[in-house]
């Protein structure tokens, strides 16, 4: 007799099993290709992993994405283990959630205002209030890191897709190969984020151990 968690978890995972060949079919039957001119998909690949800019955004954002990962993880396990917090986890992460959600449209703005390049050190900003919580594991203390921490997962999602048309654009202006190499620059970039997850999941995983 499975328990009402166990049964919660396999509605779940059944509502999720069925979705993916739902959104694939349709994917199937709305999308039709048709082959354009351009070059093929592995010298297309070679070209676009030796395009400096891509090169740097996507090393770069690999280990921030790493790091921020990491950092979402220890948070929970600190609150929940390290600390006297283990009440607060729920809403702590609920807190994380909707700072990220209510300040993306703030970033957005300021992307635009200031730049680029200068919104990248929002990113760091949830370093210092980490540092504080492990000094003082409070619950006022601990909602203000979650907030911050919000705050930086948005800008360290959002920056990184609001660069890739730069860089594909940058791209275009230096080879005149037509179209169809987009796809191969997000399509890597996205591999790429997915590897910097399990990356981020080892190191938690060995350093725990």
């Amino acid at each position: 007799m499975l328990s009402c968690g166990a049964h919660l978890y396999c509605i779940a995972a059944a509502v999720v099993a069925a979705t993916y060949p739902v959104c694939s079919s349709l994917l199937c039957l709305g999308v039709k290709e048709r082959p354009g001119p351009g070059l093929s998909f592995l010298a297309g690949l070679g070209l676009t992993t030796r395009h400096p800019p891509y090169l740097k955004l996507v090393v770069s954002f690999l280990f921030i994405s790493a790091a921020v990962q990491v950092e979402q993880s220890y948070l929970v396990l600190f609150c929940t283990h390290a600390s006297q917090l283990h009440d607060h986890v729920q809403g702590l992460v609920l807190t994380v959630l909707v700072s990220a959600v209510l300040s993306t449209p703030l970033w957005e703005w300021l992307l635009q205002h200031f730049g680029k390049t200068t919104s990248a050190f929002g990113i760091f900003v949830m370093v210092p209030f980490v540092i504080l919580l492990a000094a003082v594991p409070t619950a006022p203390v601990a909602y203000v890191v979650a907030f911050v921490s919000g705050v930086s997962i948005a800008v360290s999602l959002l920056l990184p897709w609001s660069m890739l048309p730069d860089m594909v654009d940058d791209f275009q202006l230096r080879h005149r190969y037509g179209p169809g190499l987009e796809t191969i620059f997000y399509s890597s970039y996205v591999f790429f984020t997915k590897l910097s997850g399990a990356c981020a999941l080892g190191i938690s995983t060995l350093s725990l151990q």
